[in-house]
């Protein structure tokens, strides 16, 4: 029997001076990732991509929508993987990671020359347009099959 893995990100961004930036979060390896992590006992989905957000950046979120889940298999486990598009609200402190903002230019270039994101496939989510209301999420979920 596989063992079954949920998770949770955001995709978060905010205007500088006009200017669309997304939020990443520059891990102790070097590389730039989404707020994310994996759901604990007892919690709902949405409720971890919140802890997650506030956890690795202290910035509080409220979750507009989500995309398309992402599921990976692979040996003995089954990943799920759930992102928000978020809004971000106040900055309670200083986060644990260091916070970096991209323009959407500035993401592709440094996707396309490499070796910065630590799990690539999440730039699809700061495109994606295929967005589903929050109303709907509970459905999605209990309609995956693993």
């Amino acid at each position: 029997m596989k063992r079954t893995s949920l998770s949770a990100g955001i995709v978060a961004f905010k205007y500088f001076e006009g200017v669309k930036k997304y939020l990443f979060v520059k891990r102790g390896d070097g590389l730039l990732a989404w707020p994310s992590g994996h759901q604990e006992s007892g919690e709902t989905i949405d409720k971890t991509a919140i802890r997650e957000a506030l956890e690795e950046t202290d910035f509080a979120v409220e979750l507009i929508c989500f995309l398309p889940i992402k599921i990976s298999e692979r040996e003995n486990k089954i990943s799920v993987r759930v992102v928000f598009l978020a809004e971000l609200k106040e900055r309670i402190s200083e986060g644990e990671h260091e916070v970096v903002w991209l323009t959407p230019s500035e993401i592709l270039s440094a996707f396309y020359a490499g070796g910065m994101f630590r799990w690539p496939w999440q730039l699809e989510a700061y495109e994606d347009t295929n967005v589903q209301p929050l109303k709907n999420l509970q459905h999605a979920i209990s309609q995956l099959e693993f």
